[in-house]
């Protein structure tokens, strides 16, 4: 794993110690279970990377399923495990099992979505995960800003770190 992408789980680890402060219960357990599962997926083995994936996404799926008062940020937690399971898989698509490491291929560049020949199916999925990237971007902006205005820019801990670390996983810095 390249030194980007451990400080890209560094700054999941900082969200996800932010929710876990201001959560109780099944939401904090939640937190630190996908934290763990992100991690082991950003290992690149098939199937750690389907396992983390999979729980990321099951755990997304829980507010929807089961919904309790966590409210906007609950749902925003739930995005980001969602976003960062299509970009983990999305990365797995373009790269193989070198998702994380230093000359593996971004999903997003200045260009657009990064195209490379393959099948269509897998294009639609790499477009789809983009334009979901973009929608997420605007979520984690639109909440940032309504939560600081109501005073609430605490949460910003949490909502911060998450969105720069899942949208830093679709991009390249350098």
């Amino acid at each position: 794993m390249s030194a980007y992408h451990l400080c890209l789980l560094a700054l999941a680890a900082l969200g996800t110690l932010a929710c876990a402060r201001d959560c109780r219960g099944l939401e904090r357990a939640e937190a630190l279970v996908a934290l763990a599962a992100m991690g082991l997926a950003m290992t690149g083995a098939l199937p750690l990377l389907i396992g983390g994936a999979g729980v990321l996404a099951l755990i997304a799926l829980r507010p929807l399923v089961w919904p309790r008062e966590g409210g906007a940020l609950c749902y925003h937690r739930a995005a980001s495990n969602l976003l960062m399971a299509a970009v983990l898989l999305a990365l797995f698509t373009l790269n193989g099992a070198v998702i994380c490491g230093a000359g593996a291929l971004p999903l997003l560049t200045l260009d657009g979505v990064t195209l490379v020949p393959m099948a269509s199916s897998a294009l639609t999925f790499l477009q789809g995960t983009a334009l979901a990237l973009l929608a997420y971007l605007a979520l984690s902006l639109g909440l940032g800003l309504r939560l600081a205005g109501r005073g609430r820019a605490h949460a910003l801990y949490e909502i911060l770190p998450m969105t720069l670390a899942t949208f830093g996983m679709a991009v390249r810095l350098t």
